[in-house]
């Protein structure tokens, strides 16, 4: 067995007598919250016990391949180091994990630069090889090659930033103004959102909305089983019976506050905030109540005419 990840992180709970673990395939990855030395013995010893038990059942863990990265926005963090069998692992500031890439401080930066970059190789291709394609085929190639990468697990590391939400929606940009150089009777210099209504696509940042509402039924509804994810969820309970023009009346969700963008912007906080801004103002629509499917539809023809008028 090779343990690819085994992985120290600092976001868990304190005070907890043995580390966290994720198993998936052959990647193993252990977790805790480090905030001393003894933190650091105990998650030592939670290694130790990985490497007895793989000894015990004939298995052998190739340390070469595997590592430790601490997650922390504290410019100095605790000097840390770990080994199996004794030899050291290496510490690494960022890592691929099932597609992508998270680097110590949850930026998610680097993984949005390698997914425009991906996209924008993919689009070249499109243009250079499809001369004569309809524009359906185009858009169906687009979709399939390009926007996939944009869009690949886009609940975890949907950009907290605008600056990053622009650059993933140039490549969808340049790829609308290029189908519109090739349409009849409808400008190149048009604005964004008329190419997006001409061609009857989303805008990207639209449809990350539409993902992450999704996921939120999902997980509300069971279909994701996570219960880690559910505890999260809070339903907000007001104190007074709500008057009908009280804007927190349409708040279902109560977000905690939160000091820094990265506790804003936490995937879990990030869609219920979502929610609760379009609930109220999309006619009929009950994440509680309806089934997944009109949910979805609802959520698109809200955000379809939204675009049409920014």
């Amino acid at each position: 067995m090779h343990a690819r990840q085994l992985t120290c992180d600092v976001y868990g709970h304190v005070g907890s007598t043995a580390s966290k673990c994720s198993l998936y395939a052959d990647d193993l990855k252990i977790y805790r919250t480090v905030g001393s030395n003894v933190d650091v013995q105990l998650l030592q010893a939670d290694l130790d016990g990985i490497v007895n038990w793989c000894n015990l059942n004939a298995m052998t863990l190739n340390a070469g391949k595997c590592f430790h990265v601490k997650f922390s926005r504290k410019k100095k963090t605790l000097v840390t180091g770990f080994s199996i069998n004794n030899i050291s692992l290496q510490q690494l500031t960022e890592i691929k994990d099932l597609g992508v890439i998270i680097d110590k401080k949850l930026t998610f930066k680097p993984h949005i630069d390698n997914v425009v970059k991906k996209a924008a190789r993919s689009l070249g291709f499109i243009r250079r090889n499809t001369k004569g394609f309809s524009h359906n085929t185009k858009i169906i190639l687009y979709n399939a090659l390009v926007r996939s990468h944009l869009e690949f697990a886009s609940v975890v590391w949907s950009p907290p930033y605008h600056i990053h939400s622009q650059r993933i929606e140039s490549v969808q940009r340049t790829f609308t103004r290029n189908l519109a150089v090739l349409a009849s009777g409808f400008s190149h210099r048009q604005p964004y959102y008329q190419r997006l209504s001409e061609f009857g696509m989303l805008s990207l940042r639209n449809r990350r909305i539409v993902t992450d509402l999704v996921f939120l039924h999902k997980v509300i509804h069971n279909e994701v089983k996570c219960s880690d994810l559910l505890e999260q969820i809070c339903v907000r309970v007001p104190r007074l019976y709500p008057c009908r023009n009280n804007t927190n009346s349409r708040k279902i969700f109560y977000i905690p506050r939160a000091r820094t963008n990265l506790g804003r912007q936490a995937p879990i906080f990030r869609i219920c905030s979502e929610y609760n801004e379009i609930f109220g103002i999309v006619p009929g629509i009950d994440i509680f109540g309806n089934s997944l499917t009109i949910f979805r539809k609802k959520l698109i023809d809200h955000l379809s005419v939204r675009s049409s008028v920014e």
